[in-house]
């Protein structure tokens, strides 16, 4: 038995390990440890083999990221290139820097570059990148339709793109100078995600231990909620005075200036307030795509909720929930039936049909709407 969280560089499968502060077998004789080895050691070069790798496992260093280019250079007058590029499933850019080494330099600096590099790309920009890169692969998928079932959305328009980039840095170790300006570079709004990978040889076969040391795993999930409520109370003035597009009276209530997400929040919420379920309104919409995020029990709170969604997001076969295109704030939650609900900020094109369509099926009346 060994402890480790690892995958076999040999065959690029991830391998049910958990690591201490150094990895050991477990035997007959007691523990045994495990020696750590260079990946030069082994032959393992950085970007025909670890980068390759990475590349089609993704997930073991960034979850819910879609790479969508690899090498990436797509700039004029820079012979800089990104390692990997990628996409998750909140809309925001991902810049992948990954060293081999120990001393990964100034590894944290490049990446900022590049991120501000990338920070302009627009969605139709990332579908011919994406494009280029399924060329390269061998394959005929379509990088429109990729990215959109990737963001979980259905055309371009409801691909709300955010206006911000994401960095993951993957070194075999991180000098003290990195750590601490990735975690000030963190307080000060940036989203800079730190993974080591350490290779152990075990009787001939490399073992590479995967882990997350900045921000460590266990308050991910309190940094990112903070980071979306801070952009959220920075923006929401702009946000409504840019895009202040509906009037929408429910009941007693005038709303006299609302974007189209929360207009579309305040009739679901006034509607379920009569007694239509989430359940009955999704039936309306008529659509496949999930607007109702449903948790069991009365969850009262911001922190909670997410914290039981993305609980619930690891059952197999349970819907996904990621920070950001859900309403989460405690008076944005829908309680009903002694469930909790999330409704979806991700609305395009087809807004101005779906508020008819609900109001025309449910309203009674009672619920009004129009474009100012």
């Amino acid at each position: 038995m060994v402890f480790a969280d690892a995958f076999d560089i040999g065959t690029g499968k991830s391998s049910p390990y958990c690591h201490a502060m150094a990895l050991h077998q477990l035997s007959p004789e007691g523990l045994i440890p495990v020696a750590p080895v260079n990946f030069s050691d082994v032959g393992v070069r950085e970007r025909a083999d670890l980068q390759r790798m990475l590349r089609d496992r993704i997930e073991i260093i960034a979850p819910d990221v879609l790479v969508i280019a690899e090498e990436f250079s797509d700039w004029q007058d820079s012979k800089r290139r990104i390692d990997l590029l990628g996409l998750d499933r909140s809309g925001a850019i991902v810049v992948i820097e990954i060293k081999r080494t120990s001393d990964g330099g100034h590894i944290e600096l490049q990446a900022l570059r590049y991120a501000a590099m990338v920070s302009a790309l627009t969605f139709d920009q990332l579908v011919r990148i994406y494009g280029d890169f399924l060329v390269t692969q061998g394959r005929a998928d379509d990088a429109r339709q990729g990215i959109l079932s990737h963001l979980g959305v259905e055309s371009s328009e409801d691909a709300e793109m955010l206006d911000r980039v994401r960095i993951v840095l993957v070194s075999a170790d991180f000098s003290r100078e990195v750590t601490t300006t990735v975690l000030w570079l963190n307080d000060q709004g940036l989203d800079i995600t730190c993974v080591r990978l350490a290779a152990y040889d075990l009787r001939g076969t490399t073992l590479v231990d995967v882990q997350q040391v900045i921000p460590l795993p266990e308050a991910q999930d309190y940094t990112v909620r903070l980071k979306e409520k801070q952009r959220e109370i920075r923006g929401v003035r702009i946000q409504n005075r840019e895009f202040a597009n509906f009037k929408v009276i429910c009941g007693d209530e005038v709303h006299p200036q609302l974007n189209k997400r929360r207009a579309m929040l305040a009739i679901v919420t006034y509607l379920s307030g009569l007694g239509v379920s989430p359940e009955t309104m999704q039936k309306t919409l008529a659509e496949k795509r999930l607007r109702f995020f449903q948790l069991p029990g009365i969850i009262e709170t911001e922190e909670k909720f997410i914290e039981a969604a993305l609980d619930a997001s690891k059952t197999a076969g349970a819907a996904q929930f990621v920070v950001g295109p859900w309403f989460t704030a405690e008076d944005e939650l829908i309680q009903f039936g002694g469930n909790t609900y999330s409704f979806s900020k991700m609305w395009g094109s087809q807004t101005e049909q779906k508020l008819k369509d609900l109001i025309d099926v449910h309203g009674d009346g009672k619920v009004s709407w129009e474009r100012l």
